[in-house]
């Protein structure tokens, strides 16, 4: 299932996390969301040091995200095409450090704000579409579209290899 395995966990976690944080709040389930949404992560590397070294890297993104996100949203009208990014890329890089590697840093961080760049909008056009749940479709989209962009990118770092490719393939 390899890189699959990655993606659907990374998109089960951070949904549920949005939702757990649409739920109970916001800004005090944000941490909890992010904590589900890494240890999803860590449950498809199998490993679990890393399940709970990622729930933390992903507790202390969301709650860094959260923060980029209030301090830079005024100055852009908390735009979502702006802040999906920056609060993506907060969080991947969170991720990525869980790791101590820069490459992967670098990938979760593009990652992140490329998935949060994509789920923020779209999270936003639904939620203005169902106005019945209050902000929960809002959050579960974009930590779907997120989380899953998250597992795609971590699944290729570690499946890339055995894959026959990707980037733990040599060059001869």
């Amino acid at each position: 299932m390899g890189i699959i395995r990655f993606v659907l966990l990374g998109a089960a976690g951070f949904g549920v996390g949005g939702a757990l944080a649409g739920i109970f709040g916001a800004f005090v389930a944000i941490p909890v969301a992010g904590a589900v949404g890494g240890a999803a992560l860590g449950l498809a590397l199998r490993d679990r040091r890393r399940l709970v070294v990622l729930a933390l890297a992903g507790a202390l993104g969301m709650f860094l995200g959260l923060l980029a996100v209030l301090t830079l949203g005024s100055f852009v009208n908390y735009s979502t095409v702006v802040i999906g990014p920056v609060f993506g890329a907060v969080l991947g890089a969170s991720l990525g450090v869980a790791f101590l590697d820069a490459r992967r840093v670098l990938i979760l961080t593009l990652a992140g704000a490329v998935g949060f760049g994509i789920g923020f909008p779209a999270g936003s056009f639904l939620d203005y579409l169902t106005d019945s749940f209050g902000r929960m479709p809002f959050i579960v989209v974009a930590g779907i579209i997120g989380g899953a962009s998250l597992g795609a990118a971590l699944g290729y770092l570690e499946e890339g290899g055995r894959a026959g490719g990707g980037a733990n393939r040599r060059v001869r």
